[in-house]
């Protein structure tokens, strides 16, 4: 049976997969920046927290209260950085690159599907099986 931490892995790690142009997702705690689930790519644990540290810090500038921020984004010459409050304590980060073959709202259908997943998870009620994921995926 898989625990907590593997299912939100795996679950970030579908996200990366199936969606052409994700560099990185993961989810962490809000308030001290520490990661939840496992990096996909080789970066270190550093250069995550910072990017989404300067996510963090915007959302903070821009609205002064966090809990009320749908998302930012911030677009780099690469690509974008993306955080999703998920709960009061924890965010979703994602970080995609620019392509030519993107369909507009394919990235935004795909990070709102895997909130969908994970939010349940992260508030405890724990209603996740493998065939509501499969199902959601092939909705997209």
């Amino acid at each position: 049976m898989e625990t907590k931490k593997e299912k939100l892995d795996r679950i970030i790690k579908d996200l990366v997969a199936r969606r052409v142009g994700v560099q990185e997702a993961c989810v962490f705690f809000i308030e001290h920046l520490e990661l939840i689930t496992t990096p996909i790519r080789e970066l270190d644990y550093e250069s995550i927290r910072k990017m989404a540290g300067k996510c963090v810090l915007l959302a903070k500038t821009d609205d002064q209260n966090f809990d009320g921020v749908m998302k930012v984004e911030r677009e780099t010459n690469k690509g974008y950085q993306i955080l999703v409050p998920l709960t009061p304590y924890h965010c979703l980060f994602v970080e995609a690159i620019k392509s030519e073959n993107d369909i507009p709202g394919e990235l935004k259908v795909a990070i709102v599907r895997t909130i969908e997943t994970l939010k349940p998870l992260l508030n405890g009620k724990d209603s996740f099986n493998e065939e509501d994921q499969d199902t959601l995926w092939d909705k997209i």
